[in-house]
C-alpha cells in the first residue's frame, strides 16, 4: 500500500470485512461502495485488484457549479471540489489503478441515455443487463456511504 494512503489504510481491510459480511448475508455477488472518495477507491483497488472495479463518474463543470449554487454552497467550494477530481485523482488512478479496471462514467450520458451507459458498466464488471436496472427505485438498497 502506497504511503499517501496511510489515512484509508487500515479502513481498507475493515470495508472488505463488511462487504464480505453484507454480501454473504443477503446471497449476492456484488457489492458496491458508492463512496466519493479517490483514496478510498485506490487502496480498495491496490488491496484487492483481481475483486475491485471502479467506476470514476464525472460530471459537467458547470453542472456540479448550478448544483453547488442552487444548494447555497460557496462557488469556489464547489469549484474547488469538481477541480480535486482532475489534478489529484485522475493522476493517482493513472499511476495505481489497471486501464482495464477502471471506468469513466459521464454523469451527463447516465442521465440521458441510462440503458446505453448501464450495458456499458455491466459490460465492464461482467453481468448481464437487465432491463429491471432502469428502475433503481424498484427494488430495495442498502446504502452505506454515498448519497443519503
Amino acid at each position: 500500500m502506497q504511503p499517501f494512503l496511510g489515512s484509508v489504510r487500515r479502513s481498507v481491510s475493515n470495508n472488505f470485512l463488511v462487504y464480505d459480511v453484507v454480501r454473504d448475508l443477503l446471497g449476492v455477488d456484488i457489492v458496491v461502495d458508492s463512496s466519493k472518495s479517490y483514496l478510498k477507491a485506490v487502496g480498495l483497488y491496490l488491496e484487492r485488484p483481481q475483486d475491485v472495479r471502479v467506476l470514476h463518474l464525472t460530471r459537467d463543470g458547470r453542472g456540479v457549479l448550478y448544483s453547488n449554487l442552487k444548494r447555497n454552497r460557496p462557488r469556489r467550494q464547489g469549484v474547488s471540489s469538481w477541480m480535486n477530481q482532475y489534478t489529484r485523482a485522475l493522476p493517482l488512478f493513472k499511476r495505481h489503478i489497471s486501464a482495464d479496471c477502471i471506468l469513466q462514467v459521464k454523469y451527463e450520458d447516465l442521465a440521458t441515455m441510462p440503458e446505453q451507459e448501464l450495458r456499458r458498466i455491466c459490460e465492464f464488471i461482467g453481468i448481464a443487463f437487465e432491463q429491471s436496472m432502469l428502475n433503481f427505485a424498484s427494488v430495495p438498497h442498502h446504502s452505506t456511504d454515498g448519497n443519503n
